[in-house]
């Protein structure tokens, strides 16, 4: 099978999960390989994953290094952008970066749709190239790995098959609970021992 990887990036102010949603549901295929970072549009798409068994690659270093290393190594085939305003400052260093190795674009700005490539339903997208963009993160992360490669996979739990018991079973089950209620009852109402004293038992004996 072909893998498509595609990175997944937002301006630092979007929040409209829905339409993330509906973007990944009509456009995302199972052969799919989706990478995202720490941010909000990362934490859709990572549970969106996680819950339709797609994989899922989890940049855990937000550096302009990072992100440098991996469009060098990563065959990503396809950036998609989500913004409301315009463009922050990483943004538009990625987007730079992308376009001027000739990956695939997408950005999605408000209700309008823009691909560097001559796409139905998308506009063109305009873009000057330029050595002046820098990568400034406000993501914080624990970790000091600079991104994972390894896939996050959804593992769909097996169904506890449920135990069917038969009549006789059945009736033995109840007897043994009867059982046990009774004899929980009768430890329960069980008299406790007598006591006496010595005079009273040496007395006793002698009478004996």
């Amino acid at each position: 099978m072909n893998y498509m990887y595609v990175y997944f990036l937002c301006h630092k102010d979007y929040n409209n999960e829905e339409k993330i949603e509906e973007y990944l549901k009509k456009n995302i295929k199972s052969n799919y390989i989706l990478y995202c970072k720490n941010d909000f549009i990362g934490r859709v798409i990572k549970r969106y994953c996680l819950n339709n068994n797609l994989r899922c690659a989890f940049i855990k270093k937000d550096t302009q290094e990072t992100i440098d290393r991996m469009l060098n190594i990563v065959p990503i085939g396809l950036v998609v952008c989500f913004s409301n305003k315009d463009y922050d400052t990483t943004l538009k260093y990625t987007l730079n970066v992308c376009i001027n190795k000739g990956i695939l674009v997408n950005v999605i700005l408000n209700d309008k749709k823009y691909s560097t490539k001559t796409t139905k339903g998308y506009r063109k997208l305009k873009w000057k190239i330029s050595d002046e963009y820098k990568y400034i993160s406000d993501i914080e992360y624990s970790s000091d790995e600079e991104f994972d490669l390894s896939c996050l996979y959804k593992k769909k739990e097996e169904k506890r098959k449920e135990v069917k018991t038969t009549k006789n079973q059945k009736k033995i089950l109840k007897q043994h609970k009867y059982m046990k209620y009774i004899e929980s009852k009768n430890k329960k109402y069980k008299e406790p021992p007598k006591k006496c004293s010595l005079e009273a038992f040496f007395h006793q004996s002698k009478k004996e």
